[in-house]
């Protein structure tokens, strides 16, 4: 192949790849949208989670306070993004007597198969001891991320949407490998709480449900805003689709390989 067929593919592949980033593939493509969720609240009031379709439980009782808008909320502070209409989902630790310092929230819907996704969301709790683990429901049980996350720095309601998105973004790349989830215990009314490391894989990439798993909270204010499951294609088949858009505008190009 001479040099300036060489140059011309590689141009067109650069060009190829940007087309599919910008537009993006059916269903799988450079970063479709799976789910979004952005706990929106433009009422000028807290409003109760299972205003969004979600439910809230705190302690090891999975006490349920879904409509509750004191101490589990959507509250009417600024997103971030700020891009993103109002609304935060926030466990408020401290605001009832004995409230304690572990709580969940979950949303369920018809199965999202998230093989080769990222799920990301963005984080401003009240202390850097806040922690926050991933839930994900697979037929018809919950399992719990075994990475925690957490602030490296305590945000306030104002600091937190004043921050850079890029410095309260939360990211996980899903897997169903074993190693990366422990069972976990989700009864309303009775127990909820992690268990063990699993020792086979998550059953299925097909997920009915995500959440969150609060802890370390006592008397502190955990925010949680704009949770999105995104897919990535696997190398492979970013590669194909590179290199039939490369020769598809090499030949619009007039170009002939040799």
């Amino acid at each position: 192949m001479s040099g300036l067929m060489k140059s011309m593919q590689s141009s067109a592949c650069f060009g190829a790849l940007i087309i599919l980033m910008t537009f993006g593939l059916p269903h799988e493509g450079f970063g479709a949208v799976l789910y979004e969720q952005k706990f929106t609240n433009t009422s000028g009031a807290n409003v109760a989670v299972n205003s969004v379709g979600w439910n809230s439980y705190f302690g090891s009782n999975a006490a349920q306070w879904s409509s509750n808008t004191t101490v589990t909320r959507i509250t009417t502070g600024a997103s971030n993004p700020n891009t993103d209409p109002a609304g935060v989902l926030a466990y408020v630790s401290g605001e009832a007597a004995g409230t304690p310092s572990v709580a969940a929230f979950t949303g369920t819907f018809s199965s999202i198969n998230i093989a080769n996704s990222t799920i990301t969301w963005t984080m401003g709790n009240s202390a850097t001891s806040v922690a926050v683990q991933l839930l994900v429901q697979v037929g018809g049980s919950w399992y719990v991320s075994n990475t925690p996350f957490s602030n490296s720095t305590a945000y306030t309601g104002t600091t937190f949407p004043a921050a850079s998105t890029a410095s309260v973004l939360q990211t996980l790349t899903f897997s169903t490998a074993a190693s990366q989830w422990s069972t976990f215990t989700l009864t309303p009314y009775t127990t909820m709480g992690v268990g063990t490391t699993l020792t086979n894989p998550l059953p299925s990439s097909s997920i009915t449900g995500i959440g969150f798993y609060i802890s370390n909270a006592a008397n502190q204010v955990a925010r949680l805003d704009s949770l999105t499951i995104t897919a990535v294609p696997e190398p492979s088949t970013a590669i194909l689709a590179c290199a039939g858009l490369g020769l598809l505008l090499l030949r619009k190009r007039g170009g002939r390989l040799s």
